[in-house]
């Protein structure tokens, strides 16, 4: 059975640092890379969606899971993103990451494809039978347009004894509550956006797969340690705490965006993203009418949590 332990607790989806020049920026990845170790998360991802992945050549992935295998030295779990909508690719990308000395893979869902669940279960299940770290699924349809449905979840988890775990990102409370009540008993369910880790883990996941704790590990360290050890009194306040904070990250820009910026802001990397994204500036451009949060609110918040 593999090891599901490290699909527990604070995850950062660790952002890929830039310089001016548009290069993978080393020496910003060693000092993010710093602040996770020193504020003792759990484990990170790394080369996924808010690492800016589609704009990742293969090699620059190898390099960067070389490097990112080098500095942490086994003091915490490396996860590592490699799904994709091309099976045979992600399977071999899988075997290839694996024997790089990392601890576990992350398969989002097949985007633009919009394949069928048979095609989903027989999409993941041929990526994990192919290796054998353990296995987290990604079901975030905002981005990929597919939903990953909750019997689909279950089968992967009994026919699959590497599928350990799920990032869940689509919202809904009663498809989380299902998975958790129907995969088997050592099958982790991890919220996948920092706004609902409260009210997630308290209904039974495991965990949370954070982008503000890029930034602020310690702040979200503590609201999950609170949450996982069942002091919902605790938890309770620092969520409302951190909740402007974790809104504003989420509604400034796409993801990464407001996080890099926030990175600069503290001066961690410099406030580079590669292109389609591109970087927050001031003034903010807001299409939404009703949306208040601006960089203002941001600059408030490195002063609030810093």
């Amino acid at each position: 059975m593999a090891d599901h332990n490290i699909f527990r607790g604070l995850i950062t989806a660790l952002i890929t640092p830039f310089n001016a020049a548009h290069e993978v920026d080393y020496d910003a990845l060693k000092r993010l890379l710093h602040i996770q170790i020193t504020n003792n998360v759990d484990s990170i991802i790394i080369c996924s969606t808010t690492g800016e992945s589609p704009t990742l050549s293969k090699a620059e992935k190898i390099q960067i899971i070389r490097f990112i295998v080098s500095e942490v030295n086994n003091k915490m779990s490396i996860i590592v993103a490699t799904g994709s909508n091309n099976t045979e690719e992600s399977a071999e990308f899988s075997k290839e990451v694996c024997a790089l000395g990392v601890d576990g893979l992350i398969l989002v869902t097949p985007y633009y494809n919009k394949p069928t669940q048979q095609g989903l279960y027989t999409h993941l299940k041929h990526i994990a039978n192919s290796v054998h770290l353990p296995i987290m699924l990604y079901n975030v349809p905002s981005r990929t347009g597919v939903m990953l449905a909750a019997s689909t979840v279950v089968a992967l988890s009994q026919d699959c004894d590497n599928i350990t775990a799920i990032k869940e990102s689509s919202g809904n409370l009663e498809y989380m509550m299902r998975i958790i009540q129907d995969t088997r008993s050592d099958f982790s369910l991890l919220a996948g956006d920092d706004i609902v880790a409260y009210p997630y883990i308290a209904l039974g996941a495991n965990g949370l797969v954070s982008v503000m704790s890029n930034a602020f590990p310690q702040a979200m360290k503590l609201l999950i340690d609170y949450s996982n050890q069942g002091d919902f009194a605790q938890a309770k306040q620092q969520h409302y705490k951190l909740l402007h904070a974790m809104r504003s990250i989420s509604q400034n820009g796409t993801n990464p965006m407001a996080i890099k910026y926030i990175l600069h802001k503290m001066s961690v990397i410099s406030n580079e993203l590669r292109l389609p994204m591109v970087p927050l500036a001031s003034p903010l451009s807001i299409d939404n009418k009703d949306k208040t949060d601006t960089i203002a609110s941001l600059d408030n918040i490195i002063t609030a949590l810093r």
